[in-house]
Parts: structure tokens; C-alpha cells; sequence
């Protein structure tokens, strides 16, 4: 490691994860508790007993991750977005993070914690944010293109 420079570190043990367009924020999270321990005894083991040989990071600035933090305004839905987009923004903004929310005839606030992309059967003519209709207790949406079930909500 190196003074004020964030995560220039060798690579002493890693391993992947399998991100899919299902993959909810609270999945990497939860991988991640479980896997941290094992890399870091492996780390730990493999220094101790000469089997691993540190990695030099890339040091090519443009090849780096850069994330920057979520505010409390990024998780509001813009209804007008695509199905597809609001899938991938509660994914990201699920529990263990916000949620991401709307309201309900502009007061009450509504946070979203799990949906569905929704095939809907049929053509329809719907405002985006509109509530459809109920689908196995949960509510149907449209979206600017598409329709989501909302599994998971809290008021």
C-alpha cells in the first residue's frame, strides 16, 4: 500500500463473482461476507507458507473502477424509464442499501424493494406509473416502455 492512494495494493487472493440481470445489491453483499473470511485466511496462509506470489495491480489509471456514492435522490423512479431500467436500478438500490421509492398520489412515499419485468398479454394504454391492476397480490405497473411487478414494497 501506498500513502493517500486508495487500493494500489498487491493481489494476494481473489475470486469471482456471477452477476446476472437477477442479481440483487443484497446478493453481492451477502457473497461477499461469506467469501471475505476464506480469501483472507488463504492470504494470510499462503504468505505465511511461501505459496503465493503477490500481484502487482494495473497501474493504467484509465482501467480502474471508479464508484462514486449514491444520494438519496438517485433512487427515485422516473416512471418513464424503461421496464428494464427500473429492473436494474432496484437491483442495484436494493436492501441492504435504500430501496429506491415513488409515492402514491404524490404523498405517500412508497419504497420499492423487489420487482419483476412483466409480460404483459396483450396490447394496453397505460400512463407511465399508472397502477394496472393486481397480479397475484402484488401491484402492475407501466412503465415509459414495459410493465414491472412490484414484489417486495413498504410504506
Amino acid at each position: 500500500m501506498k500513502p493517500n492512494q486508495l487500493d494500489n495494493g498487491a493481489v494476494l487472493a481473489q475470486t469471482h463473482f456471477q452477476n446476472t440481470n437477477e442479481t440483487y445489491i443484497g446478493d453481492v453483499y451477502k457473497w461477499v461476507d461469506e467469501k471475505l473470511p476464506e480469501l483472507f485466511s488463504k492470504a494470510i496462509n499462503g504468505l505465511s507458507n511461501g505459496s503465493i506470489t503477490p500481484k502487482p495491480q494495473n497501474s493504467n489509471p484509465d482501467l480502474a473502477l471508479r464508484c462514486y456514492p449514491r444520494r438519496p435522490e438517485n433512487g427515485r423512479i422516473d416512471w418513464k424509464d424503461s421496464s428494464k431500467s427500473f429492473h436494474r436500478l432496484i437491483c442495484s438500490s436494493s436492501r441492504t442499501l435504500s430501496g429506491i421509492y415513488t409515492t402514491l398520489e404524490g404523498v405517500t412515499r412508497i419504497t420499492i424493494w423487489r420487482a419483476e419485468k412483466f409480460n404483459h398479454p396483450g396490447e394496453y394504454s397505460a400512463v407511465p406509473g399508472q397502477i394496472l391492476y393486481q397480479y397475484e397480490d402484488d401491484p402492475l405497473i407501466a412503465c415509459g416502455s414495459g410493465v414491472v411487478n412490484l414484489t417486495g414494497i413498504s410504506l
